[in-house]
């Protein structure tokens, strides 16, 4: 599960980098954006165990 979500993520931030601006990318990859993915894991880790 983590393996396919940090390869959703890896897919992003090249196509952030290759399209956008150096300062989109860095919020997706060292700023606050980054914790969207951990937290996504993190619900749907949550939702898998408890149901």
């Amino acid at each position: 599960m983590a393996f396919v979500v940090n390869g959703v993520r890896v897919a992003i931030l090249a196509i952030l980098h290759a399209y956008t601006a150096e300062a989109t990318f860095k919020y997706w990859h060292i700023g606050t954006g980054s914790q969207v993915f951990s937290n996504f894991y993190f619900i749907i880790w949550r939702i898998l165990l408890f149901n």
